[in-house]
């Protein structure tokens, strides 16, 4: 018990290494020469459920010795947020530089058909993997039970509620779990004696277009929040907090005019002032499952592994109205009160045998010595994830009231606790918001010297000058020059001394996701593969690796490596151009130069040859002479002219001053 209590605790991993230099997300070694390769294919990093699936994933990647590769390429040909032009690194997952792949294929596949999300995924047939959410055929499956989950919502509004009328916003038409949860919605219905209006129910919408989909059953439909329908419900957590945003500067608010609920249990679902009573959807299960699914199916290529479905559980909070309705359930053994308390503190069994059962034991035992240790790491461990608080306050409230322990007790150290909460809490957001006012603060002072990059060499000075300071220790940056052939730019990455600059530009295959020579560098460790682009032109990629968990800064960094190198482009360009004009205009003075005097000097041995013939004429040839005499005027007006003209050309390209005609 004790060894199982530390495994979890401090994550003790036996294994055999001869040299070892670890850093959060990176993995230095020289022991280990077969670390696998691995890909991971999303959506994005930085807005609605991903931003915690890819936390759990990445931080599960972070305790092997392979090299993780996440690919947040957008949504297959999706036009929202230029998502299509993401998807040109998805080309990059190939046998060539992968040995095995995770598919987040229904975060990708929202904007296409099912039947294009499968020809998608038929490229990778060639290396083993695992998909999360939507299964391909012969490949193993992660997925949740939306079903289950979005039929308990809508339950709970009806039983709990009263609800007689409640309006469905879906989510998109060819996500299948989407469908599971419209599904759900229908048949909770039914089977409760309501009936199923139509017109309640939204078109399909994308993930992102809740307040269309708000829109088109309030504008268009007339249907009114607590007249036609008195509980609002929609496929996501993000599609609800758009809505309710839409419904509110319309003076409709929650819970007052109507109840609401939501799922994903996303960060969305704490942002509006009455929290969303929504369904948690497991996203570190489903990253830490399809991480080790995926490991046993490289171990044995050919065996037969069975898809996996977690189940779902229901997150009470303000936005049904249950706040003032508390009830205590009565539990008949501890395994109930533990089950309960570990759904609250959303940790699977193992974690829950670990870290709850020990502290039930000190409850027990009345050892409030133990106990405040085992507390303190609970907390630790809850509010690094963020979760929230109202779920915490809950489950103490469970076992207070569960009757399982001394309330003598309960009561003395409850003090205690409440302080350690309050505590914990502010230390834990103290530290998040320290964290991230010094992260941003280096990539503002980054953006800036950014803006005076003029080469892409200058662009990996600056890089590599701030990108350190983030954690960020190794890059490498990736240009597109043709269909067949990519650009190592440049990059850096840790040697004995420090960061290690190369500005060496190597031209490489474009189906490899680096030079062979650099391949050294992404051995172990997890990393980030950036689409970058602007407005309408894929430009590359680049690599970091991961030294923190923000997909929103990541985000922000690509956007603004991606805005520079487009900078450097039109600065190259107008550099270019103005080469090209400097030399055509040298071009022009020297042709004009030369003309002059192809044009003026015949005309000027013309006039010569006149003058020597005047000479020779005798008085007998006066008409003769009078002749010469105006074809040497004729001659001389017409190099007037003719130098007039080429001094006027010359003025225009600078090289003579044309106002000294004027005036003298």
């Amino acid at each position: 018990m004790i060894y199982f209590f530390l495994k979890h605790c401090f994550k003790i991993i036996p294994c055999k290494i001869s040299h070892v230099n670890i850093e959060w997300g990176q993995v230095h070694m020289t022991g280990n020469q077969n670390c696998k390769h691995i890909g991971c294919l999303l959506a994005n990093i930085h807005t609605g459920s991903a931003q915690n699936l890819w936390a759990s994933i990445t931080n599960e990647a972070s305790k092997t010795f392979d090299a993780f590769f996440l690919f947040p390429g957008g949504k297959l040909n999706s036009r929202n947020d230029s998502d299509y032009l993401r998807n040109s690194i998805y080309s990059l997952v190939n046998p060539e530089n992968f040995d095995g792949l995770i598919s987040w294929s229904s975060a990708i596949g929202g904007a296409v058909s099912l039947s294009e999300l499968s020809l998608f995924h038929k490229q990778f047939e060639r290396i083993p993997y695992v998909t999360i959410c939507h299964k391909m055929p012969n490949h193993p499956n992660i997925s949740f039970d939306a079903y289950t989950g979005m039929y308990n919502l809508v339950t709970h509004f009806i039983t709990e509620h009263c609800a007689q009328r409640i309006a469905f916003i879906q989510g998109p038409e060819n996500h299948s779990s989407a469908q599971d949860r419209l599904k759900a919605y229908k048949d909770a219905l039914i089977d409760s004696g309501k009936e199923i209006y139509l017109n309640l129910i939204s078109s399909p919408y994308p993930w992102n277009e809740g307040e269309k989909a708000i829109t088109e059953l309030y504008a268009e439909r007339k249907l009114v929040p607590g007249q036609d329908f008195d509980v609002l419900i929609a496929s996501s957590d993000m599609m609800l907090f758009t809505a309710t945003q839409y419904l509110q500067k319309l003076n409709f608010n929650i819970p007052e005019d109507y109840l609401a609920g939501g799922f994903n249990d996303s960060a969305e679902s704490s942002l509006s002032s009455s929290a969303f009573t929504t369904v948690h959807m497991p996203y570190e299960g489903m990253g830490i499952t399809s991480f080790y699914t995926l490991q046993n199916l490289l171990k044995d290529s050919d065996s037969s592994i069975a898809d996996i479905t977690l189940p779902t559980n229901l997150i009470i909070r303000d936005s049904c109205g249950c706040v003032t309705k508390i009830q205590y359930p009565t539990f008949t053994s501890e395994e109930d009160l533990l089950q309960k308390v570990s759904a609250l503190f959303l940790i699977d069994k193992d974690s829950a045998t670990a870290l709850i059962s020990p502290l039930f034991e000190a409850l027990k035992n009345q050892d409030s010595v133990l106990l405040f240790k085992l507390i303190d790491l609970v907390l630790e461990r809850f509010f690094k994830s963020s979760k929230d608080i109202r779920q915490l306050i809950r489950a103490v409230n469970l076992i207070q009231n569960s009757g399982f322990f001394s309330s003598t007790f309960l009561n003395k150290i409850a003090p205690q606790i409440q302080t350690k909460l309050i505590t914990s809490q502010a230390r834990g957001y103290s530290i998040k918001q320290y964290e991230t006012r010094y992260r941003y603060s280096i990539v503002n002072s980054l953006k800036c010297d950014l803006l005076t990059a003029h080469n892409k060499d200058q662009l990996i000075s600056i890089l590599k000058k701030y990108l350190p300071q983030l954690g960020i220790h190794t890059t490498a940056l990736m240009l597109n020059l043709d269909l067949d052939n990519s650009l190592y730019v440049g990059g850096f990455s840790p040697d004995e001394n420090g960061s290690k600059e190369d500005f060496k530009n190597i031209v490489f295959p474009s189906n490899l996701l680096v030079p062979e020579s650099k391949k050294t560098l992404f051995n172990a460790g997890v990393y980030l593969v950036q689409p970058l682009f602007t407005e309408n032109q894929p430009l590359g990629y680049i690599i970091f690796n991961v030294s923190f968990i923000d997909g929103a800064l990541y985000e922000d960094l690509r956007a603004s490596i991606s805005s520079a190198l487009h900078g450097i482009h039109l600065f190259e360009q107008a550099l270019l151009a103005k080469q090209i004009a400097e030399k055509a205009e040298h071009s022009k003075t020297e042709f004009f130069a030369n003309t002059s005097s192809d044009l003026i000097d015949p005309l000027k041995d013309f006039i010569f040859k006149i003058t020597q013939i005047e000479n020779n004429l005798d008085e007998s040839q006066d008409l003769l002479a009078e002749q010469l005499l105006f074809l040497k005027s004729q001659i001389q007006a017409q190099i007037e002219k003719t130098g007039l003209i080429i001094d006027l050309t010359l003025s225009e390209i600078n090289e003579k001053n044309f106002f000294h005609y004027l005036i003298f």
